[in-house]
């Protein structure tokens, strides 16, 4: 009989799932990607009431089931079971890793060579998908690479589960050679076309370049040239020939709005659309949504096409309320202070995670991504492991300690 506990499961989870959501682009497989949003849902659930739960978290879960069942009954069209968690899915996982901080990080360091096969096989899944005609596809601006997953930023959200992974496995393993794993996740970006995603390697980049420069006095005067460097190989990825494919192929004439709304692929004309949509609901829909399917009513008035915001904050506005932005951003909040507290990583570092998640929920909308989602625990986590709360710097590694796991679940 095999023990295993529900963070040492969450661990696996959230490694496997990035496989899973690129393999997504395989009818047969896709059902594979659903089974493991509903286990890692089994494993929140689970792992909060199953171990201590502070009254701000119980309140916050019974707030989201509250606006998830709204959110449903509000519902018009049929019931898309994706919209339905999306919400669901962010609260719970960040009330979870808030509440086994500690814990995650030990079952990281426990099961660091699964981690590592997972990372491996990843990276062979997706060199072999280079020599997959259908892993190319076509699209407005140009031919980008999704690999086997339904589409690019679907395979780009899981890159950052990856870069996470790989700066993960270098901090436990104490060698600097399993940073190489990097050099996939962001060639794919690169050539994925999911523009979004340029900002969060470009972030990534800069914090990591920070973790590792002996001096920092020579940062500051190499981040100029270093940032020349990096927006050279982007100008000559597909990733870049779609943003110059928005701002130049339609002349604006120099009209403002039209500029931006060519360079934003129409975000600012769905936002206002979308705000509009809002504004005329009811007092009591503006507090708990008008649907889990609203957004895309909406843009469905306004353009004839079910279109989400691609703004985190708007999306929810529509579809869970006012209620639904504050429970969204305290519990990520909430985990975020923790993680800070957790590490003594400098101030340029510790904004540079939490920009990732600011822009990629601004522009793309990013509690709709799982694989995303996922990804922005383990960014933190490699943070504090990089840089211990105890310790001066980030040549210290840090102690890990046996702790008392949170519930055990038998298998056979």
């Amino acid at each position: 009989m095999i023990k295993l506990s529900t963070n040492q499961l969450m661990v696996y989870s959230c490694i496997l799932f990035a496989s899973s959501t690129l393999l997504q682009g395989f009818p047969a497989l896709d059902a594979l990607n659903r089974v493991f949003v509903a286990f890692i849902l089994f494993l929140l659930i689970i792992g909060l009431f199953f171990s201590k739960m502070t009254v701000s978290s119980f309140v916050m879960v019974l707030v989201t089931a509250m606006l998830t069942l709204i959110s449903v009954w509000y519902n018009v069209g049929p019931v898309r079971i994706n919209n339905v968690t999306y919400f669901g899915f962010w609260v719970l996982l960040f009330l979870y890793m808030r509440n086994h901080y500690d814990e995650f990080i030990q079952s990281l360091h426990d099961n660091i060579n699964m981690v590592h096969v997972f990372v491996l096989l990843w990276t062979i899944l997706v060199i072999a998908s280079f020599f997959y005609p259908d892993a190319y596809q076509r699209s407005w601006g140009g031919d980008f690479f999704r690999s086997f997953a339904t589409g690019s930023h679907r395979m780009a959200s899981v890159c950052t589960t990856i870069l996470a992974a790989a700066v993960i496995l270098a901090h436990l393993k104490d060698n600097k050679r399993y940073l190489l794993y990097l050099l996939v996740p962001m060639i794919l970006i690169l050539i994925s076309g999911a523009r979004t995603y340029l900002g969060v390697a470009f972030l990534f980049t800069i914090c990591l370049y920070y973790c590792y420069c002996p001096n920092r006095r020579f940062f500051y005067w190499s981040i100029i040239p270093i940032t020349i460097i990096m927006l050279t190989i982007a100008y000559f990825s597909p990733a870049w020939d779609k943003m110059l494919y928005t701002v130049t192929v339609v002349d604006t004439g120099g009209d403002t709005e039209q500029f931006l709304r060519r360079l934003s692929s129409g975000r600012t004309y769905i936002w206002a659309s979308s705000l509009d949509y809002y504004f005329d609901l009811s007092p009591w829909r503006q507090i708990v949504g008008d649907g889990a399917d609203a957004t895309l009513r909406a843009n469905n008035l306004a353009f004839g096409k079910e279109l989400f915001a691609h703004n985190d904050f708007i999306n929810l506005l529509i579809c869970n309320g006012y209620l639904g932005v504050f429970v969204y951003l305290s519990s990520f909040l909430s985990f975020t202070i923790r993680a800070y507290r957790k590490t003594n990583a400098p101030f340029l570092i510790k904004a540079g995670i939490f920009i990732i998640w600011f822009f990629n929920a601004m522009m793309n909308q990013a509690y709709t991504y799982p694989a995303f989602v996922l990804s922005l625990p383990l960014l933190f986590y490699a943070l504090t492991i990089r840089y211990g709360a105890s310790n001066s710097g980030p040549e210290t590694s840090l102690v890990f300690h046996m702790r008392p796991d949170s519930q055990l679940i038998d298998t056979t």
